[in-house]
């Protein structure tokens, strides 16, 4: 009679646990470790004192009769695996999901074999004979039941928790090919043998057992190598098994084949107690919470033992055949072995195939994105040089190819104001619209910059349209969050030529696109020979850049705001300008560019903010009853939050007036919550705002009422064109638009007297422009601009508003002639400025 019991393991969750033995938490936080030596030793000691009890008892002159022993022996059986079912139990039920399945099914398979040796232990008192299947049997039975089930449960769950379908099916293939190899081994070797027939119901009962545990002996070492977590309580419990399945291995060779009769209950109870002692202790380790998986070696599952098991069954299955004509299910369950390996076999092949093609597609993954951008999906510059050549080898003779190298403007002001992740979406829309457009031919160069190759575009003008018509396209706005975008990029363009290198080819693109952002932003540029002198400038400039600021070369110009109807000055607006030591005073549009590339606009605007603010605090404190205000440029970069420091601190050195600075910006300034804080601050401080080159924009309008403004100047290309009916009617509705909201307006770039008289009567109220005077050294605006009534006469002298015969005053109080009034160069350098 033998029953068996097997535990198989749960998937663990995260606990501290020592290098021997499980963490138990305690009331303070602390970990009670539970060792596993102790109680492997403890197992031992059972076995040994199940094992020696009976020899000890004769050697002491205390021999007890044979069913005394019996029922010494089985109450220990009972008392073992009630002990084990109730640690057990207790861990199930402090487990949850299938860990709780997998310590239940234990429990279950041990109370049964509790409950199936008390029924024999009645039998015994009652001195009834036991009948071959027994009720006992029943119960017994639920052990390898429950053993091989839980073996199910957890092989069907990694350390994750992810369920493994496939691995589970190998797992159930593999110990069913384990177990019908064994039951025919043993049916051949120990019953044919011993000439036990199939009507032997007794014995075929007897050799469920050991099938049975070796099934889920199988499960639970395959799935112990998967499924790391709870492993001291596994590996108690597989030696647990492993014992108690030796016993039933014993109690079947002994009572079947040899005649031991009297030697098999100390031997087969001492495995079954040692075997539950084990258990018992895997449960309480377990009991104090799950253990974390630990790290385990990347190994696939292998099918050798199975295959070898198989292979011995098939040569003993042969031998039988060949000397009798063997049992009526031998062979069927020969065939139903092989079946089981081929179709292991075949499973293994499908997943080598299925993890090459993932091998493959990983590879591809791997080239793609060693190939493409993460951000935008577009090719990166990995393979631009071939790319390139490509491109120069199928550029024809009457077709034109190019390169167009392109970058975002203002994409460190959306990064600053609104964040990266505003900054990604701007570059990922750019990369929407080229891709939409030119497709795989659009490279991310990096950063914000793209390079675009154009094949067989046709002419000159082809190629001249495109570049045009990315400019224009890319301006089209998009919402995203709580801001609307308004994309801006500068494009550089060069040919293919005969000769030219891949190199050769993107170093030109890129002198184009540096000439392009120097004009202005939003532009387009062809490479021209011209452009490489400029470009070594370039690059010559940047140290001098840095020396000049250490050295203070940089200085303010100030340009008077006149009052149109009265010729008063109520506002001057300073301007940079460096007084290079051999190429004279150089104006923005010389060195802003590559102040900004090199960072140096914030120390910049911060000197000029200092600067500016002291001048006119003194300005002001000479001549309380006349007021004048300065307005300082802020660049889309520095208006951050050290904006409201930089001003703090001017104003707190100088002593001006808060109402007397105004902060000039100009309208393509990203507005969302963090620059609408930080104006709507300074306007709390009652530093104005004045929004620069109204008109520009595509989203003007819409944005106005965003800036919380007090000026509106009106932009120059307008106040060029006032005399047509077009713009005139865009200045009217400007000057409207500003009178509702309540800003002044400033007509920027007055260059002749009909300017000035328009604008007057279109209601614009101040006008700014060499009309009046260029932006000149503060001694020189002082002497002109700032003594008074002579200052508002030379005003008005100018707009033709005094009599002819006090012109002489006028020229006579400045020391000076008047300004001419004849047209300057219409490429204002003053509208680059910025920071200043």
């Amino acid at each position: 009679m033998s029953a068996t019991v097997t535990p198989t393991p749960t998937t663990a969750a995260p606990t501290t646990a020592a290098p021997t033995g499980a963490g138990v938490p305690v009331a303070d936080g602390a970990m009670v470790v539970r060792r596993r030596r102790p109680l492997v030793i403890s197992a031992i000691a059972i076995g040994a004192v199940s094992l020696l009890a009976v020899p000890l008892l004769d050697l002491l002159g205390l021999g007890l009769s044979t069913d005394a022993v019996a029922g010494l022996r089985i109450g220990a059986d009972i008392v073992a695996s009630a002990i084990a079912a109730v640690l057990l139990g207790i861990t199930a039920h402090r487990r949850r999901g299938s860990d709780r399945w997998v310590w239940g099914l234990f429990a279950t398979g041990a109370g049964g074999w509790c409950i199936g040796s008390a029924i024999w232990a009645v039998y015994l008192a009652t001195g009834s004979e036991l009948p071959a299947p027994s009720p006992a049997d029943a119960f017994y039975l639920l052990l390898p039941i429950c053993w091989c089930a839980a073996g199910v449960v957890r092989s069907d769950r990694n350390d994750q928790g992810r369920t493994d379908r496939t691995s589970r099916v190998v797992d159930v293939i593999d110990s069913t090919t384990v177990g019908l190899s064994f039951l025919l081994v043993l049916w051949i070797v120990v019953f044919r043998v011993s000439g036990v027939g199939v009507e032997d119901k007794s014995a075929l009962v007897t050799t469920v057992y050991p099938v049975a545990e070796s099934v889920a002996l199988t499960l639970l070492v395959r799935t112990m190598a998967r499924n790391t977590a709870d492993r001291r309580a596994f590996v108690l419990l597989t030696a647990g098994v492993a014992v108690y399945a030796a016993g039933d291995v014993a109690y079947l060779l002994v009572t079947q084949t040899f005649d031991l009769s009297e030697s098999v209950p100390t031997l087969v109870d001492t495995a079954w107690i040692t075997g539950f002692a084990l258990l018992g202790g895997a449960a309480w380790i377990a009991m104090g919470g799950r253990e974390p998986p630990r790290p385990r070696p990347n190994h696939q599952r292998n099918g050798v033992f199975p295959a070898v098991m198989g292979g011995v069954a098939a040569v003993v299955a042969l031998i039988d055949l060949t000397q009798t004509d063997g049992a009526t299910w031998t062979v069927a369950t020969l065939v139903l072995i092989m079946v089981l390996l081929l179709a292991r076999q075949s499973l293994t092949l499908a997943e080598n195939r299925r993890l090459s093609t993932d091998l493959v597609s990983s590879v591809r993954g791997l080239e793609h994105q060693a190939s493409h951008d993460a951000l935008t999906g577009l090719p990166n510059r990995e393979h631009l040089v071939q790319r390139l050549q490509g491109l120069i080898d199928s550029a024809g003779a009457s077709t034109r190819s190019a390169v167009m190298f392109l970058d975002i403007d203002l994409l460190k002001p959306v990064n600053d104001s609104l964040g990266h992740a505003k900054g990604d979406q701007l570059i990922r829309t750019v990369a929407d619209r080229l891709r939409a457009r030119w497709g795989e031919d659009v490279v991310r160069f990096g950063g914000d910059e793209f390079v675009v190759l154009v094949r067989r575009a046709g002419s000159l003008a082809d190629i001249e349209r495109q570049a045009e018509r990315l400019v224009e396209d890319m301006r089209r706005p998009f919402a995203t969050g709580g801001a609307t975008l308004q994309p801006s990029v500068s494009v550089g363009v060069a040919l293919v030529e005969d000769g030219i290198t891949p190199d050769e080819l993107l170093r030109r693109s890129d002198i184009a696109l540096y000439h392009a952002k120097s004009q202005g932003r939003g532009r387009w540029a062809r490479f021209a020979d011209s452009m490489d002198d400029s470009s070594g400038r370039r690059v010559r400039i940047a140290p001098e850049l840095r020396r000049a600021l250490d050295e203070d070369e940089f200085e303010l110009h100030y340009q008077p705001v006149v009052e149109l109807a009265t010729g008063r000055i109520l506002t001057v607006e300073a301007l940079l300008r460096w007084r290079h030591p051999e190429e004279g005073l150089l104006t923005p549009d010389r060195f802003l560019a590559e102040a900004d590339a090199l960072g140096l606009l914030a120390p910049l605007g911060r000197r000029s903010l200092v600067e500016a603010a002291t001048r006119f605090a003194e300005v002001n404190a000479r001549d309380i009853g006349h007021p004048v205000r300065v307005t300082v440029n802020l660049s889309a970069g520095e208006l951050g939050s050290e904006v409201l420091l930089n001003v703090d601190e001017a104003l707190a050195r100088s002593g001006l007036d808060p109402s007397l600075l105004v902060l000039e910006i100009t309208e393509d300034v990203i507005i969302d919550d963090s620059v609408r804080r930080t104006l709507g601050e300074l306007r709390a401080r009652g530093v104005g705002i004045a929004i620069d080159d109204f008109g520009t924009g595509n989203s003007s309008l819409r944005q106005l009422g965003d800036y919380p403004a007090s000026v509106l100047k009106i932009d120059r290309s307008f106040v060029d064109g006032i005399g047509r009916a077009d713009d005139a009617f865009i200045v009217r509705t400007v000057v409207d638009l500003a009178d509702k909201l309540g800003l002044a307006t400033v007509g920027e770039g007055v260059e002749t007297l009909e300017q000035a008289r328009l604008l007057q009567a279109l209601g614009c109220v101040h006008g700014q422009g060499w009309l009046f005077d260029r932006a000149v050294p503060f001694d020189v605006l002082e002497r002109r601009w700032l003594q008074g009534a002579p200052s508002t006469e030379r005003a008005l002298r100018i707009l033709h508003r005094l009599p002819e015969e006090r012109s002489d005053v006028v020229e006579r109080s400045d020391g000076g002639a008047p300004p001419a009034l004849s047209r300057p160069n219409r490429s204002s350098p003053d509208r680059a400025s910025t920071g200043a």
